[in-house]
């Protein structure tokens, strides 16, 4: 079993409604501005208890009975484009309804964890979140969807003069003060203070904060330990009103152990067959220093030089380069790159630090990467992996869809593959199982959708949720996390391992982190996958182990069955053709 977070609530309607009032505010615009003044003047001159900004034409509002008429609110609105209707509980829908009491402990901040309703959003902070400087003030931005599902999303606060004064955009922000007691409100018009923040990073200070960081001292200070303490300060506050919990899942399957224990030795003999040469298309002259550190490193491995040119057409390349956001106003140049070769391109602000640090992870990176590609272009084989061991006795086949067209992989009993996309709107696909498999892909309305179909006939489609698992909640009373296999199943299942999940009907699957000498911070959630059965059984469950490898994403199981990493790449090289 293992916790989701899904929230199961259940209100006492007749006793909210004789403890307060709600109004819904709405719009004859198109849509309330995010950020409009209507956000917070409730909360901040009308003392209401809490504000929810429903995206689009709609703003919620909870005060304490009888204190403010209806006539009254629209008069202290001002504004002739809102209107107001009185509703009772349960004429709103409960992700509306929980979200008012959620924002309420607004009310109710401790020493430590302060809770801000401002713009009609919730944000938690913490002294700790404040920078040195104070320029910049981390936040976690609390949020429950239409489905029920309850999120916290790093974000930050920064003061505007941090920004420079071209950025004039930035001045339509609302704007917050930070007060005496750490917490936010709205500058008021007119009112002139020194110390002004806006909800934006400043550049290159991005919000992190971990899911789950299980060291003694950040036990107490992650996104999962958050998530866990609203739910129950809701309970606490609202006892009498509410009651909130976690839904629980069933796990059917675990893989447990990785498939791929020698990609890296793989992927090392597949590039020794080929000369290696490295060119750089960063200006001449420029971080020549970091380009011979990383072709030196890169020989070393191999034990064989790397060249400056190519020798013959099967040669494999290493491209030097900025990132992507190096060229945002500029001429890119990996977009120039030729494909009809292996061609692997590596960044300078992404990886050059990291050959110092983590020399391993990038080498092995870069070779892996580098055989992936080899494999679509000359042997369409798969080599990082044994995919006849899996016994199929006919094809499999793999689908997505990409900036609107079609794309397929079939993978035949003994590893080697073909793919498969319509390059025109009326070109006809090789075969029926292609055309049917496209329509099925079209037909259903979900996001993130992969489908597969297994050598018997049976179709699945994967499509990605807002669904994550959460730590058992007796984790936070430790002081100290002990990783045994032990403690891992009794206090981070779904959390760790991948995991075939089901709930009643619906099933589900989340590839975790790799539980045998995991690492103690987990930097994001894991999200669950739903299966939707198009035609005959669930056949993700005899794929799983396709998940449980390293060569997709280094050091982690990957999310998706890993013929996709082949075919995205195959999709790069397609692209990039026609460019």
């Amino acid at each position: 079993m293992v916790l989701v977070n899904k929230l199961i609530c259940t209100f006492n309607h007749k006793a909210i409604d004789e403890k307060y009032d709600i109004y819904q505010i709405s719009t004859s615009e198109n849509y309330v501005a995010d950020g409009s003044y209507a956000l917070d003047k409730p909360i901040q001159d009308l003392k209401a208890v809490s504000l929810v900004f429903d995206r689009g034409k709609s703003a919620f509002v909870l005060f304490d009975k009888n204190t403010i008429s209806q006539s009254e609110f629209i008069n202290a609105l001002a504004d002739g484009k809102l209107s107001l209707k009185k509703l009772t509980s349960s004429e709103i829908q409960n992700y509306v309804l929980v979200r008012l009491f959620i924002y309420a402990l607004s009310n109710y901040s401790s020493d430590e964890n302060k809770f801000n309703n401002i713009g009609g959003k919730l944000f938690l902070t913490h002294p700790c979140w404040v920078s040195k400087s104070g320029k910049n003030i981390k936040a976690l931005e609390i949020n429950i969807d239409r489905e029920m599902m309850i999120s916290a999303k790093a974000t930050n606060f920064s003061l505007l003069s941090s920004f420079k004064k071209t950025a004039k955009h930035l001045f339509k922000f609302p704007k917050y003060i930070l007060l005496s007691n750490g917490k936010f409100r709205r500058l008021l018009d007119g009112e002139q203070k020194r110390n002004i923040y806006i909800n934006k990073g400043i550049p290159g200070k991005k919000a992190e904060i971990s899911f789950l960081d299980l060291k003694s001292d950040m036990l107490r200070m992650n996104r999962a330990y958050f998530i866990n303490g609203v739910i129950k300060q809701l309970n606490s506050k609202f006892s009498s009103l509410l009651s909130a919990k976690f839904a629980t899942f069933d796990i059917k399957k675990k893989v447990i152990e990785r498939k791929d224990t020698d990609f890296v030795e793989k992927s090392i003999s597949c590039i020794n067959k080929h000369h290696v040469y490295m060119t750089s298309l960063i200006s001449s002259g420029a971080y020549e220093e970091e380009f011979n550190l990383l072709k030196s490193t890169l020989s070393v491995v191999l034990n064989k030089e790397i060249n400056n040119h190519p020798f013959n057409n099967d040669d494999m390349e290493i491209v030097f380069l900025h990132n992507e956001d190096y060229y945002q106003d500029k001429d890119d140049p990996y977009k120039k790159l030729s494909r009809n070769h292996v061609v692997q391109c590596v960044t300078l602000e992404d990886s050059v630090d990291k050959i110092i640090t983590d020399k391993k992870a990038v080498i092995n990176t870069i070779f892996k990467e580098m055989t992936i590609k080899n494999d679509i272009l000359n042997t369409h084989r798969i080599s990082l992996d044994d995919w006849s061991a899996f016994g199929f006795k006919n094809n499999w086949y793999f689908g997505i869809e990409n900036n609107g067209k079609k794309y397929f992989m079939t993978i035949h009993p003994d590893g080697s593959f073909d793919f498969e996309n319509q390059s025109g709107f009326l070109e006809k696909y090789s075969c029926d199982i292609f055309h049917n498999l496209s329509r099925f892909l079209d037909e259903l309305d979900l996001k993130g959708k992969t489908i597969v179909m297994d050598d018997k006939g049976n179709i699945n489609v994967i499509s990605r949720t807002n669904l994550f698992c959460l730590p058992n909640p007796a984790i936070f009373k430790l002081d100290k996390v002990s990783r045994s296999k032990t403690s891992r199943e009794q206090l981070l299942s779904g959390v760790v391992d991948i995991n075939l999940i089901s709930d009643r009907d619906t099933q589900f699957y989340n590839a975790g982190i790799i539980g045998h000498g995991m690492n103690t911070a987990i930097p994001k959630a894991n999200m669950l996958y739903r299966i939707t059965i198009v035609k005959g059984i669930n056949i993700i469950e005899p794929i799983l182990e396709t998940m449980a490898v390293m060569f997709v994403k280094y050091n982690n199981f990957t999310v998706l069955p890993y013929p996709i990493k082949y075919l995205r790449e195959y999709i790069k090289i397609v692209e990039s053709e026609k460019v």
